[in-house]
């Protein structure tokens, strides 16, 4: 059942319906447990286009659209961080498998690629460029260490993803320092 549905992009459902949470005993059993991350992402990847050719057209626009277009990505960010907060505890199987809680993990590159659009988190100096690098791999090694799957999603994906965005800021920056 969890083949099928993942077949078609839904395996994260199939597996919340199933099974009995990712770390049961029975998921060990299952060659299909992984393609719940293939059925968020596919989610996300309907969503988002969606979202961003949205910013692309109507970010300079005026008003209320402008406004609505510009803040869309991060208010949606922020909502599914609050949703993974409040599912963790509440419903984890729901926090881990599904898009709402996870949709923050995905946005957040695409936050950071706003950001640099409009020269924000950009550095111009080599001792930023390795603060952001060091401060980014040491959120990820944190997250590794101390990481407990009871309490995952939310906070423990909080800092991966924070280190993801600052490695991806450094190299950047790594990048524009060596281009210039």
């Amino acid at each position: 059942k969890t083949g099928v549905a993942a077949f078609i992009g839904l395996g994260n459902f199939a597996l919340i319906l199933f099974n009995d949470g990712y770390f049961s005993p029975r998921t060990d059993f299952n060659p299909f447990t992984h393609t719940w991350s293939l059925g968020v992402e596919e989610q996300f990847y309907i969503l988002f286009p969606l979202i961003f050719f949205s910013w692309l057209n109507y970010k300079k626009s005026e008003g209320l659209k402008g406004a609505v277009v510009g803040g869309l990505l991060p208010v949606l960010l922020l909502l599914s961080l609050l949703c993974s907060y409040h599912q963790t505890s509440a419903r984890p199987d729901a926090a881990f498998y599904l898009l709402p809680a996870r949709f923050w993990e995905l946005a957040a590159g695409a936050f950071l690629f706003q950001l640099h659009t409009q020269q924000r988190l950009l550095s111009g100096s080599k001792l930023s460029t390795q603060l952001y690098l060091s401060t980014g791999t040491a959120l990820i090694t944190t997250g590794f260490i101390y990481s407990n799957k009871q309490s995952f999603p939310f906070p423990w994906a909080f800092l991966p993803v924070l280190g993801t965005v600052g490695l991806i800021a450094g190299l950047r920056n790594s990048i524009d320092d060596k281009v210039m």
